[in-house]
């Protein structure tokens, strides 16, 4: 179990766990006094897109968007107008959600290796 333990914290350090946090006063108010490396935007017909390096240009979020999954793809520009935006969230770590994680690969390591010791000896 020992030799188990560091590549256990490792691995829980890797996959911190984090969700998209709804942001206010407003999305303009955000953009204004904080300076995110990207947010995701839910336009009022509740699409989705993840804006890189997101700014204000007047009474427009602007920034750069992954154009899809596929390798042939590339980012592009992309501009929301803030009267379409019906909310703005940016990734926060949850602490929470990582302990239990590792909570959770330490006792099923944990159970997995009490189970290779009691059926290796028989």
């Amino acid at each position: 179990m020992r030799k188990f333990a560091p590549l256990i914290v490792a691995f829980a350090g890797l996959t911190a766990c984090a969700s998209w946090k709804v942001v206010g006063p407003s999305p303009a108010e955000f953009l204004r006094t904080q300076a995110p490396a990207r947010v995701r935007v839910t336009r009022t017909d509740s699409s989705k897109v993840v804006v890189q390096a997101p700014t204000l240009r007047g009474d427009t979020l602007v920034g750069t968007a992954a154009a899809g999954l596929a390798q042939r793809d590339t980012a592009r520009q992309v501009a929301v107008p803030l009267s379409s935006i019906q909310s703005l969230a940016v990734r926060r770590s949850s602490p929470e959600l990582t302990l239990g994680l590792l909570a959770a690969i330490v006792l099923i390591t944990g159970i997995l290796y009490a189970n290779s010791m009691s059926s290796c000896c028989f």
